[in-house]
């Protein structure tokens, strides 16, 4: 018996660490083109806006495919259409580094965000199906890292490529690692489906069975509302974080008049910080119950950090410029943790968790196809200090938002609660 328990924590262990690598490496293939930005701008002699509207392009399909994937996830054969997505991302990675005219290259993303959606919905909807419920927060704060790492290892290896003179090798490094795990994904968890029974959810106590049907709904549009909610907070927190991310390299090339990889090593520190995001939304969690008041509290926070920001900037203190940077991206890897992870996973009982977080990582990528484009045409227009108003406005709203919410829902139901 205690053999048999050993081997099941063995293999939800390894299951956490599959779908880890799967997200994580999927991210040498999504911002492979995102890292090299100021490259791509230099080479083919662009402007901001149309550079940014290859992201948007990716942002656009991404987002709409998190949605449709979130809704249909649950009945996909997730050992197939895991490993066709993957496959074809690495294509089109391969693909951009043999050459394209750049007209094409936003084509090319647009396909590449639509295969890339089905992979959160999905590993988030395995993991929901498979983990036992004292697994269930050690894979929170496993895949809350998926992002951050990914991200870190996509502007690290670009850096390093840009200075030894040929940044496209980020599209083939790309192209080889997710072709290498669509590989592992297809064996590894075909036998691990083989031999693992899913995961049974609890029935609801008697006590709560016995209610009526008004109170009934009322706990189901409770969990409604709060998605709702988390939803708007979506939209706000991916325009200023995947904002950031997209364009912080040209900022510190403009402000301080910095080379591309040096720009590019240094944006590395936002999703260095953003690891430690991680540690602070499972740490905020603990202490504000509340989901709604949690991801206020993390806007209110960043509003004040761009706000700081905006004088640093000028002063040209290249070294607090980037620290209040990486700062402000830390706390928007919270909000986005606690969106994605923490809240369908904490209520899989209520709702199936592939298909809330994939509603809710699609709102996610409305901010961010509103980003890569936005703030590139706002800066070409106006320059970085009204971009940086313009996200100060987001956030103080996105802190009205929640304020509101609170009030209106509070904690008159317990599942809108992380307990």
């Amino acid at each position: 018996m205690d053999q048999q328990i050993k081997s099941e924590k063995k293999g939800q262990a390894f299951l956490i660490f599959l779908c880890w690598l799967v997200y994580t490496v999927s991210y040498l293939g999504r911002y492979s083109y995102n890292a090299n930005i100021l490259s791509v701008m230099d080479e083919y002699g662009v402007d901001r806006a149309a550079a940014g509207l290859v992201g948007t392009f990716f942002f656009f399909s991404y987002g709409i495919g998190q949605i449709v994937n979130g809704i249909f996830c649950k009945k996909y054969e997730k050992q197939k259409v895991l490993t066709f997505a993957l496959l074809v991302a690495a294509v089109l990675n391969l693909t951009v580094f043999f050459g394209v005219d750049f007209a094409v290259i936003k084509y090319l993303w647009l396909i590449n965000g639509a295969v890339q959606s089905v992979l959160w919905s999905s590993l988030i909807s395995v993991l929901g199906e498979y983990l036992e419920d004292g697994n269930i927060k050690k894979s929170v704060l496993v895949m809350s890292t998926c992002v951050v790492s990914g991200i870190a290892l996509s502007y690290g290896l670009s850096s390093l490529f840009t200075l030894i003179g040929d940044y496209k090798l980020s599209f083939l490094l790309g192209a080889v690692s997710i072709f290498l795990v669509a590989i592992i994904w297809f064996i590894s968890f075909g036998r691990y489906k083989k031999n693992t029974q899913k995961y049974v959810p609890k029935i609801a106590a008697p006590t709560i069975e016995k209610e009526s049907n008004a109170k009934g709904k009322a706990v189901k549009g409770g969990v409604i509302a709060l998605i709702c909610v988390l939803c708007v907070f979506a939209v706000f927190d991916n325009f200023v974080k995947d904002g950031l991310q997209t364009w912080v390299p040209d900022i510190l090339k403009s402000k301080f008049d910095l080379d591309n990889s040096l720009s590019t090593i240094l944006t590395i520190l936002l999703p260095v910080f953003g690891i430690f995001g991680t540690a602070v939304c499972v740490f905020a969690q603990k202490k504000v119950k509340n989901p709604i008041l949690l991801n206020a509290l993390f806007f209110g926070i960043i509003a004040v950090l761009i706000a700081v920001l905006m004088l640093v900037l000028d002063s040209s203190l290249l070294i607090l410029s980037v620290i209040l940077l990486a700062v402000i991206y830390l706390f928007a890897t919270g909000i986005n943790n606690v969106l994605t992870s923490v809240a369908p996973l904490y209520l899989r009982n209520e709702i199936d968790a592939g298909f809330s977080s994939g509603i809710i990582n699609g709102f996610c990528y409305a901010g961010s196809t509103v980003s890569a484009f936005g703030l590139g045409l706002v800066a070409d227009n106006g320059g970085w200090n009204v971009v940086f108003i313009l996200i100060l406005a987001v956030s103080i709203f996105a802190v009205l938002i929640g304020g509101i919410s609170y009030f209106i829902l509070g904690n008159r139901q317990s599942n809108t609660n992380f307990e």
